[in-house]
C-alpha cells in the first residue's frame, strides 16, 4: 500500500490521505498507528481520503474491526469529520458500510465522487455542527 498524508494547504487544516494499491487489514492497522503518533493535529479533525487508487481487500468483520480502532484513537478529538473519495464500485460499497459504523461521538463520515466536492463539504464544516 502507498500512503501519502500532507495538509491541504497552509492555511486549511483538512488533512489530505491518499491511499492507493492493495489495503489489506494490517495495512490499515499500521496506518492508524502511524496517525495515532502524530502529536500536532487540530482538536477539530477534518480528513480526506482518495481512495480512488485503492483495492480493498477487506471482510465487512475487518471494517468493523478498523472503525473501532479509529474511534479509540480519535476518542480526545472534539469532532471529526472525514470524506471519502472513491470511484470504484467495490471500493464504494465497503466504505459506505465503513461510513455507517463510525462511534466517535461527534463524527461524520460521507462519500463523494469527486475531491472537490468533499474539499467543499470539509471546508463547510468549520461550525462542526452539520
Amino acid at each position: 500500500m502507498q500512503t501519502t498524508i500532507s495538509l491541504a494547504s497552509d492555511n486549511e487544516d483538512i488533512l489530505l490521505v491518499k491511499l492507493a494499491g492493495k489495503i489489506s487489514l494490517k495495512t490499515l492497522y499500521d496506518f492508524l498507528i502511524a496517525f495515532h503518533e502524530l502529536n500536532t493535529l487540530p482538536a477539530h479533525l477534518r480528513l480526506l481520503y482518495d481512495l480512488q487508487e485503492a483495492q480493498i481487500d477487506l471482510t465487512k468483520e475487518d471494517l468493523v474491526k478498523i472503525s473501532r480502532m479509529s474511534g479509540l484513537i480519535t476518542f480526545n478529538y472534539q469532532s471529526v469529520r472525514a470524506a471519502f473519495v472513491v470511484s470504484d464500485p467495490d471500493v464504494t460499497a465497503l466504505t459506505l458500510y465503513f461510513a455507517q459504523l463510525s462511534e466517535h461521538p461527534d463524527g461524520l463520515r460521507h462519500l463523494f465522487s469527486s475531491k472537490e466536492a468533499a474539499m467543499n463539504w470539509l471546508r463547510n464544516q468549520v461550525n462542526y455542527n452539520t
